[in-house]
């Protein structure tokens, strides 16, 4: 779940029976004081963090459908950050859809989100990309948005499910959301 966090360190896991903000939060909580890192230790007071979510696909926003990660995850992330003392960013890049970003945040229960928490909700497109160089042969550049630039730490609140183009999607897919511009489609095509 949280990107800064060591190699080799414990892998936590919670069952959880519903999707209710109760019953995440609970099950996040758990989560976090199971890592062998103590939060508190990997979030500082003033630490900005972004949570990249995954706001699914055209025609496939509603959080009932389990393609986007659910609102009460992301509510039960994001207060856990700001229990730490962060200022806390969360989005995806959905200005690639055609769709307008408010009707989307509707859609996927973000809106209500950062209403209730006051965190930032951002589009990765929105945030302007830099340049940066990768190691395939083609293409030799890409562009990162911003918002992952400006953090100190990064949460990857990927979703598990199934994509058309591999068997499984999960938390490198969800962070390949990150990549932003016409060059995203050339390297998914790749892999």
């Amino acid at each position: 779940m949280l990107e800064s966090q060591p190699a080799g360190s414990t892998v936590s896991a919670v069952r959880n029976a519903s999707h209710t903000l109760t019953s995440v939060t609970k099950a996040v909580r758990q989560l976090l004081d199971n890592l062998s890192v103590p939060v508190s230790t990997l979030v500082k007071s003033g630490d900005r963090v972004l949570v990249k979510i995954n706001l699914g696909c055209s025609g496939a926003r509603e959080p009932e459908r389990r393609l986007t990660t659910h609102p009460a995850m992301v509510e039960a992330i994001v207060t856990a950050m700001q229990d730490c003392g962060a200022r806390v960013s969360f989005g995806d890049c959905v200005a690639r859809a055609g769709e307008h970003c408010e009707i989307i945040y509707r859609k996927t229960g973000m809106l209500e989100v950062a209403h209730r928490t006051g965190a930032n909700l951002v589009d990765f497109v929105g945030t302007g990309a830099r340049e940066v160089r990768g190691g395939l042969l083609v293409p030799r550049t890409y562009f990162v948005t911003n918002a992952y630039f400006d953090a100190d730490v990064v949460i990857n609140a990927a979703s598990l499910r199934s994509h058309v183009g591999i068997g499984i999607s999960g938390a490198m897919k969800n962070m390949f959301g990150c990549v932003v511009g016409l060059r995203k489609l050339r390297i998914h095509n790749l892999f």
